[in-house]
């Protein structure tokens, strides 16, 4: 049964609402309740603010209560438990919007905090080639911080529209490792950069950068991994009834240590307009020709090497009739 009572304060430029949702499970015979408090404050036309804040109750996912264990890939085995408790959540968000609409120029920049805690303490152990993951009956805690923001403008010029984002989050937790108690910290830092613009009537392209940073520590152990991609396409319009485009793909990530790796993909595309029902396309796809293409993934005390086959070189030749 679920139901969620709401109410809702408005006034001039402010909007106060507050929600109580209630949730109750007849497996269990037990009842939650998750209050939301949100409050919009338009300061001015330009400047909005928003508070959020939530208090949640929910029980453990009944996903993970059986008491066998199950295989969760060729290597990970999974034990659940046999008893529902409760969950909790905290959570708090300021946020700052600025538009500019005439100017094509906006700001946006939020800071977050949330708070879990858990009834049960994650365990993983070895054993041979597997690893087994269960949960042991103690209560643990996790906190992560959140800041970030986004900034955008347009200009006249070339049609062009950029943007620029930045996050950056911090999260502290534990978990148990064959016996042993471990502490650990993570940090997570991303920015990305996008722009697009139209030089003329017959050109236009969009570019993307991204890059992230991620460190994963423990009292015994450290690991980080970096990466940086790149997108880039072009389209041409050199005639009414010929469009062509080209796009590009970069990837540069950390292998091991200070080594790392530079992976490009190039594709390209030739469209021509018979009439207003009929178009042909040829599409080429992974003009250099790479097969391969591996990279590094952190986890919760873990490192994941990832590999994956690319479809060699292709070409698609395509026929459109519109009705």
């Amino acid at each position: 049964i679920y139901v969620s009572p709401k109410l809702q304060y408005k006034r001039r430029n402010w909007v106060v609402t507050l929600d109580i949702p209630f949730h109750y499970y007849s497996s269990l015979s037990e009842g939650y309740f998750s209050p939301r408090l949100n409050v919009y404050w338009d300061i001015t036309s330009q400047w909005t603010l928003r508070l959020n804040g939530q208090l949640a109750y929910r029980p453990t996912s009944d996903s993970y209560l059986y008491k066998g264990i199950m295989m969760r890939n060729y290597r990970i085995l999974q034990q659940g438990y046999a008893h529902a408790e409760e969950l909790s959540n905290r959570s708090l968000g300021f946020n700052l919007n600025y538009k500019n609409p005439i100017q094509a120029f906006f700001v946006n920049g939020y800071i977050s905090y949330l708070y879990h805690r858990n009834p049960f303490l994650k365990e993983q152990s070895y054993q041979g080639e597997s690893i087994i993951l269960y949960y042991l009956p103690q209560s643990t805690e996790s906190e992560t911080y959140q800041i970030g923001g986004k900034l955008s403008k347009g200009v006249d010029w070339w049609e062009l529209v950029g943007s620029l984002s930045v996050s950056y989050s911090d999260s502290h937790s534990r978990m148990q490792q064959n016996g042993v108690l471990q502490p650990w910290h993570s940090d997570i830092f991303q920015t990305k950069l996008d722009l697009t613009a139209r030089p003329a009537r017959w050109i236009s392209w969009d570019y993307q950068l991204v890059y992230a940073y991620n460190r994963l520590k423990s009292e015994n152990h450290q690991s980080s991994a970096n990466y940086l991609t790149q997108n880039i396409s072009v389209s041409f319009r050199p005639g009414s009834r010929w469009r062509m485009g080209v796009s590009g793909e970069h990837y540069l990530n950390t292998i091991v240590g200070n080594h790392t790796k530079n992976f490009v993909l190039l594709d390209a595309d030739l469209n021509y307009t018979l009439s207003s029902q009929y178009e042909i396309n040829l599409r080429l796809s992974n003009l250099l020709n790479e097969k391969r293409y591996a990279y590094t993934m952190l986890g919760e005390l873990t490192r994941n090497y990832c590999e994956y086959k690319i479809r060699p070189f292709n070409a698609v030749v395509e026929f459109y009739v519109k009705f």
